[in-house]
């Protein structure tokens, strides 16, 4: 038999910061989750598109090119200093 003893005021509000510390972080990870699966959803859809679709099939014809990079290489981002040359 073991006895349950009431937590101090103290020791309760130390809990409490803990639990809601780990609810924000597991709603964090969620929402990151649902954000990138969206992403991940558009990235799929315009790779089918018209203007992509051959591009990206030829460069996803080689193991382990999918198409957020193949879209990536065809779509190079400005950097500090000027374009990307592929």
């Amino acid at each position: 038999m073991s006895f349950v003893t009431v937590p101090e005021p103290e020791q309760e509000q130390d809990r409490d910061l803990i639990r809601s510390r780990q609810k924000l972080v597991d709603q964090q990870t969620e929402l990151r989750s649902h954000i990138l699966a969206e992403y991940g959803q558009q990235i799929e859809a315009m790779a089918n598109t018209p203007r992509y679709k051959s591009s990206v099939q030829a460069l996803t014809c080689y193991k382990g090119i999918k198409n957020l990079f193949a879209l990536t290489r065809l779509n190079p981002a400005p950097c500090s200093t000027g374009w990307i040359l592929l």
